[in-house]
């Protein structure tokens, strides 16, 4: 009885982490366009943008509720521990440190919890991003495909779509590294984390055994 408590409170835990997810970008446009024109230069450029914008609150809640979701998610033994921490660190981070946005960097404004100027507060928030993303690609990559030593094929199945999901990561650092080298959208960054968000909340509802037809 106590096991299937448990059972049905990491599967609920799980199907909530991958609605957060998902909804953190379309949420953070969205309410980012009521009222756009009191927004900062570029609040579009990113969804960390959106920390500036009219949607603030919005994003904020989003990011800190996926925070504490990750950080309490205590998972099957200590590394789905740790690594759920890093990605719920890294999310913290985020709205600790905001990023640096251009429509506010040229009055040199302070920022954040710490009243850091934004220019270092930006750079503190990429560290938190990437400390992020290295969470999501460890659980997709690694965790979520272990198993015994008989995989039925549904198991197979939900291993294949980790593993796609997991290469969004990868996928996303290679449109932020070439953005520093080659002429890209302004919304690149943008582009590159609804990557990552997408891969990372589908991953936590096959996780969650939201998608019937995957289970066993």
């Amino acid at each position: 009885m106590r096991n299937n408590i448990e059972k049905n409170q990491y599967i609920w835990q799980r199907r909530v982490m991958g609605v957060m997810i998902l909804a953190l970008a379309p949420l953070s446009i969205l309410f980012g366009l009521i009222g756009w024109k009191y927004n900062p230069e570029g609040w579009w450029h990113s969804i960390s943008d959106t920390y500036y914008a009219n949607s603030q609150m919005v994003m904020a809640f989003i990011i800190s509720v996926s925070s504490f979701f990750f950080c309490t998610y205590a998972g099957y033994d200590w590394r789905d521990r740790v690594v759920n921490l890093m990605s719920g660190i890294g999310l913290l981070g985020l709205l600790l440190f905001p990023c640096h946005n251009e429509g506010l960097a040229a009055v040199g404004t302070r920022v954040g919890l710490f009243n850091l100027p934004i220019e270092l507060s930006g750079i503190i928030h990429t560290c938190f991003a990437l400390l992020a993303f290295l969470g999501f690609f460890i659980n997709e990559m690694f965790l979520f495909t272990l198993g015994g030593n008989e995989i039925s094929p549904g198991k197979k199945k939900r291993n294949m779509i980790y593993r796609i999901c997991a290469c969004t990561v990868i996928v996303a650092c290679i449109l932020l590294v070439l953005k520093n080298f080659v002429n890209m959208p302004a919304n690149t960054t943008w582009i590159a984390e609804i990557i990552v968000l997408t891969g990372c909340g589908v991953a936590w509802l096959v996780k969650g055994e939201a998608l019937k037809f995957l289970n066993d």
